[in-house]
């Protein structure tokens, strides 16, 4: 009956389990689903973007050229900015099969006007730059982190579910 204080037990009258217990089921519910929309999220992206990053690192798709029009950058936290092109994508023979595409890849000497060979490997909304062979990275770690986010939401609902089943039968 006296020992130490609190008894060395938790709410709920069991060991061990103090700090989980406290946990509002408002702020799971939300971890829950912001872990979800996160993990979706991630293996839809790199899911769309892993086909045609890999085909421009191989070297497959429409060979043509790249015309910068407009560069939109982002200025980052530590004050770095990251920007982007987007532009036409063009045949050999001049002739434009797509516009307002973003150019993937790197060109410092970029601006507008700048023409670069490019390839359309059949992304939706970008052209790749020729020999840009590290391109699939970000989406192969966005898949593989997405599948992370979930497998993880998985298997710690399905450990909260046994451990409230092994619950019940213990306390009846």
């Amino acid at each position: 009956m006296y020992g130490p204080i609190g008894g060395g037990r938790s709410r709920g009258g069991r060991r061990g389990r103090g700090r989980s217990r406290g946990r509002s089921v408002f702020s799971r519910v939300v971890t829950v689903l912001f872990s979800l929309g996160l993990g979706i999220f991630l293996l839809v992206d790199g899911g769309i973007h892993i086909g045609p990053a890999v085909s421009a690192a191989e070297g497959h798709g429409i060979h043509g050229y790249f015309v910068a029009r407009n560069e939109s950058c982002d200025s980052g936290d530590d004050g770095d900015d990251s920007c982007s092109w987007s532009g036409e994508f063009k045949l050999a023979n001049g002739t434009v099969t797509r516009t307002n595409v973003t150019f993937v890849g790197s060109d410092s000497a970029m601006e507008q006007g700048t023409v670069v060979p490019a390839l359309d490997t059949g992304d939706r909304s970008s052209v790749y730059q020729v020999n840009s062979i590290d391109q699939w990275i970000q989406p192969a770690l966005f898949l593989l982190f997405g599948a992370i986010f979930i497998v993880g939401l998985v298997w710690t609902l399905f450990r909260a579910l046994r451990r409230r089943a092994a619950a019940r039968r213990a306390y009846g």
